[in-house]
Formats: C-alpha cells, sequence, structure tokens
C-alpha cells in the first residue's frame, strides 16, 4: 500500500511516475497526497489498471515539482498524460543530472541494471558509460550529447 506521508515530508510534494509491467511509462504526476492521488486514477482512468510499479520522488516545493514534471512529461512521453502533451518539443538535455531527472533515476537504474550508489556517482562525474547512449537516446526520443558519455577520442 502507497503512503501518504505529507506531515512526514514536511511538506514535500511527491512526482511520481506510474509504470506497466514490462517498464513502459504510463503517467507522471505531482501530489502531495500519493494514495488519494492514485486511487483518484484508478476510479477514474482506463490505463490505471495496467500500474505495476510507481516510482516516487518527494521534492521540496510545489513550483520545483512542477517544472520537473513538465520537464519529465516532455521528454519521456508518457502514454497517457494530457497536459504539457503538446508541449513534448526538445528539453535542453545537457547534462547527466537534466537527463536522470526527466526519465527518472529509477527507470534509468531497471533499464541498465546498475545500483543507485552507481548512478550517484555518473551524476556527480556529469558522464554515463558510452555503452548507454543510444538506450538513452531511444528513452529520450532525441539527440544527447556526446560529450556526456565515455566515449574516446578518436586521433586524427
Amino acid at each position: 500500500m502507497i503512503q501518504d506521508r505529507p506531515n512526514a515530508q514536511g511538506g514535500k510534494v511527491a512526482l511520481y511516475r506510474h509504470y506497466d509491467k514490462a517498464g513502459n511509462l504510463l503517467y507522471v504526476g505531482i501530489t502531495s497526497r500519493v494514495e488519494k492521488r492514485t486511487k483518484a486514477h484508478i476510479e477514474g482512468s482506463s490505463w490505471a489498471l495496467d500500474i505495476a510499479t510507481i516510482e516516487i520522488e518527494w521534492i521540496d516545493s510545489r513550483k520545483a515539482a512542477e517544472h520537473r514534471e513538465k520537464s519529465a512529461i516532455k521528454v519521456a512521453k508518457p502514454a497517457f498524460n494530457k497536459v504539457h502533451a503538446t508541449e513534448r518539443d526538445m528539453t535542453e538535455l545537457t547534462s547527466v543530472e537534466a537527463i536522470v531527472h526527466s526519465l527518472g533515476k529509477d527507470r534509468i537504474l531497471r533499464a541498465f541494471g546498475v545500483k543507485a550508489r552507481l548512478m550517484q556517482l555518473y551524476i556527480k562525474k556529469d558522464i554515463f558509460p558510452a555503452a548507454w547512449f543510444d538506450g538513452l537516446e531511444k528513452m529520450t526520443g532525441q539527440a544527447l550529447p556526446r560529450n556526456l558519455f565515455t566515449f574516446k577520442e578518436v586521433a586524427k
């Protein structure tokens, strides 16, 4: 069961992502009451019965959560979001942290089978393994800067 903990989270706002059992992103949203909002989706959305995983990230302010939600929708293109769906143009993904925030850390961890501690190192160093390049471009739906990956320079 999902626990609503607005008081325990100190007034923080949840950025949540709903995935189906195949790992496809269904929906991205924000709320201060995750359990209540999830129940509303289940009662009013045909896609909600496909929810297998919910990823929750607590954010310090509503404004920051709204910004992250909009960015995540524009980049990841969840199947059932309507708000911001028409704004799915190219968001500037110029850092590893921006890519992680847009796609969701848990989604990337699952896709590449790495531990959260290693992901923190990639964020800190602002670089991903070159082997992830094609997968992350596919996940974001856009060309990513090659300098964010560990490609070796070819001598000229």
